[in-house]
């Protein structure tokens, strides 16, 4: 019988010694808290810059040049003169749009 208290004592132990062979040891975890700053935080001037927005107008459609064969004839000249007069500057044509487009979007400086 005392074989077998030795043989059960054994075990006992070496149960005890695997037991504790398997533990590893847990990491100690320490928090640093960051430094408090005492000096006091300098305000930054704010710079307000003016972007230029997007115009939603169209320049107008310029109207098309003379033809480089004028007619010879005086009067057929002189017609073809007022009308392309008229493209330009008759009342809702290219400079009435062009007056409107530029109050509408003004050129940048």
């Amino acid at each position: 019988m005392r074989l077998n208290g030795t043989i059960f004592g054994l075990l006992g132990a070496a149960l005890l010694l695997v037991g504790c062979a398997g533990r590893t040891p847990e990491p100690e975890i320490v928090l640093e808290q960051p430094e408090t700053i005492e000096a006091p935080v300098a305000e930054q001037p704010v710079e307000v810059r003016q972007v230029p927005r997007p115009c939603a107008g169209r320049p107008p459609k310029r109207p098309d040049p003379l033809p480089s064969d004028l007619p010879s004839h005086p009067v057929a000249l002189a017609a073809l003169l007022g009308a392309k007069l008229a493209e330009y500057s008759a009342p809702g044509k290219y400079a009435d749009q062009a007056e409107a487009y530029f109050k509408a979007c003004p050129p940048s400086r």
